[in-house]
């Protein structure tokens, strides 16, 4: 392995709708992607319930932010991107809260199977 203390972060996808019909399968990715996270120690950012869950593209799509009921307008990514950005920001406070940081390399972690990255 070359990089063993490298910290690895599983995202699940953002609920989607295809020809009118909400995709449920993007719930269970997300189910799955979390379970394999855990079983693996990496992080889990869980985008689909960040989202809004089930049935939330029709919202973002009513606010401009959907542009075809599966991608996201440049807005919509761009608050993708911030709510991500924000997310990470907030899990180095945390630790930052448990393990005093003398500079950015991590200590091996407690257990990230059971850290989920904290949204803004």
């Amino acid at each position: 392995m070359q990089h063993p203390n490298a910290l690895i972060i599983l995202t699940s996808a953002q609920d989607l709708n295809f020809r009118k019909r909400n995709i449920t399968a993007a719930g269970d990715f997300s189910k799955l992607i979390k379970k394999i996270a855990f079983e693996n120690d990496c992080f889990f950012y869980d985008w689909y319930r960040i989202a809004g869950g089930p049935a939330a593209m029709s919202t973002w799509v009513a606010y401009g932010l959907g542009a075809d009921n599966i991608h996201l307008t440049g807005a919509g990514y761009a608050i993708k991107g911030e709510l991500f950005a924000q997310s990470i920001l907030n899990t180095l406070m945390f630790y930052k809260k448990i393990h005093p940081l003398t500079c950015w390399i991590f200590p091996p972690p407690l257990k990230t199977s059971r850290i989920l990255l904290q949204p803004g």
